[in-house]
C-alpha cells in the first residue's frame, strides 16, 4: 500500500510540474488585459500597457501606441471616449482623450514633465493633473487648483462637483 501511495504521489508531482504555466514565457509573448466596454466594441491594453486596442467583431485594431498609455485608462459614461496619459519619446507627458468612434486622439494640454491620468464625470466634466495643479474641464472652460503636490490619479465624482485624490503618504483628499 505504501508503494502504491508513493508511486501515485510521484506521478501526480510529475504531472503537476509539467503542466504548470511558465509565466515568464507568457509575459514575453504578451497578453491582453484591462477590457473596457465602449460604444463600438471593447477597448483593451497589452501586458506592458504600451498600446490601446479596439476589439470589434473579432478583429483587434491598434488605436494608440505610447509608453504606459493603457495603464489607468478610463472610459467616459457615454462609452465614446477613453482618457489616458500620452508619453512621448522624450518621456514628457500629456493628458489625452481618444474618440473610439473616429480613432482621433486629442491632447488636452501640451507635453510636460508630469501630468496625471484623465477621469470623467457622468456629465462630461474631465479632471486630470498638470504638475501640482488639478485641472477640471467643463466644455471649453478649464479651472485650475493648486494642490501643493503632484498626484497621478484623480477620480472625479459622477456629478462633476468633487475630485478624490491622494498624496505620496496615501492620505486621501476630496
Amino acid at each position: 500500500m505504501k508503494k502504491l501511495f508513493f508511486v501515485l504521489a510521484f506521478i501526480y508531482a510529475s504531472l503537476a510540474a509539467h503542466s504548470q504555466i511558465n509565466y515568464y514565457e507568457v509575459a514575453n509573448k504578451g497578453y491582453l488585459r484591462t477590457p473596457m466596454e465602449v460604444k463600438n466594441g471593447v477597448v483593451l491594453s497589452n501586458n506592458r500597457f504600451t498600446e490601446i486596442y479596439l476589439l470589434k467583431d473579432g478583429e483587434l485594431t491598434t488605436l494608440v501606441e505610447s509608453r504606459g498609455c493603457g495603464q489607468y485608462a478610463k472610459v467616459s459614461k457615454d462609452k465614446t471616449l477613453v482618457g489616458f496619459k500620452s508619453i512621448n519619446d522624450q518621456y514628457k507627458q500629456a493628458p489625452a482623450v481618444l474618440d473610439v468612434v473616429t480613432g482621433k486622439v486629442t491632447l488636452l494640454e501640451d507635453y510636460t514633465h508630469q501630468c496625471g491620468q484623465v477621469s470623467f464625470s457622468d456629465n462630461g466634466t474631465i479632471a486630470y493633473t498638470m504638475g501640482n495643479e488639478l485641472v477640471v474641464c467643463r466644455g471649453q472652460e478649464k479651472e485650475r487648483f493648486d494642490l501643493g503636490f503632484y498626484t497621478n490619479l484623480t477620480s472625479i465624482s459622477p456629478d462633476g462637483t468633487q475630485v478624490a485624490f491622494s498624496n505620496i503618504e496615501g492620505e486621501m483628499f476630496v
